[in-house]
């Protein structure tokens, strides 16, 4: 199986009759039979102009029976290209979807989540897109800082033109993505902390701050849930450089 499923593929897809397609195409019924059948291989020339006629491109005809899941789902949802798929390709879909369906019945599962969204993927390959959303949604519900899920969901709430609702979800990756950034950064900034010396600890806090930011100004421009973090960390250090004296 190559190029000529490829071609044959694509006509069906597009709900083409050989003869609609070689005449787009400006070809010959009979040319364009053999080549699906594979008992010809088409010139470059030729399959560039199948490629137009079926509006896609030459590489994606040539090498559409080797996508794997991640290509298709790339070319599909990030690139906007047309991809269907081969027999096989769909049987493997199902396939996989089963396994997943298997996997998510084990309430005991690490990341359960993830596998949520592998399933989703394997739906939205098959033009299942409520069912992808319903994953995605029990994913981001198991896992509420899931910013992969996020940023998944909103790239199929674009693509099924749900633009507002893929604006939602980008800027909640967005936002979740900050504030794990500023907790690990405070946890790195924490441990460097606990290994100087005590009588240098409120300098060792105010050098990571611009000079001409103040402390207390720094700690008002932070979430509030670093409020409480960053207070007792400061109330702390105080108290023991007051311990040394």
């Amino acid at each position: 199986m190559g190029i000529g499923e490829n071609i044959r593929t694509f006509r069906k897809a597009k709900l083409l009759k050989q003869d609609e397609l070689a005449k787009k195409a400006g070809i010959s019924r009979v040319a364009l039979g053999n080549y699906e059948r594979e008992e010809r291989i088409p010139s470059l020339e030729i399959l560039d102009k199948i490629a137009l006629a079926l509006e896609t491109s030459a590489d994606i005809l040539i090498h559409l029976n080797r996508l794997n899941f991640d290509e298709i789902y790339r070319l599909k949802i990030i690139d906007g290209e047309y991809i269907p798929l081969t027999s096989y390709q769909k049987s493997k879909i199902k396939e996989s979807i089963e396994i997943y369906t298997s996997e998510l019945e084990d309430i005991n599962i690490d990341c359960i989540w993830e596998k949520y969204t592998d399933r989703a993927v394997m739906y939205i390959l098959l033009d299942e897109y409520d069912k992808a959303i319903d994953d995605y949604t029990m994913a981001i519900e198991l896992n509420n800082k899931y910013i992969q899920g996020y940023l998944d969901r909103s790239n199929l709430y674009n693509f099924i033109g749900l633009n507002n609702q893929a604006l939602i979800d980008f800027n909640m990756a967005i936002e979740l993505d900050r504030k794990q950034g500023l907790e690990l950064k405070y946890k790195k900034n924490k441990s460097l902390l606990s290994n100087s010396k005590l009588n240098n600890s409120i300098k060792d806090v105010e050098h990571l701050i611009p000079k001409s930011v103040s402390l207390h100004n720094k700690i008002d421009l932070l979430d509030d849930d670093c409020l409480d973090i960053i207070s007792n960390l400061v109330d702390k250090l105080i108290q023991d450089k007051n311990n040394l004296k």
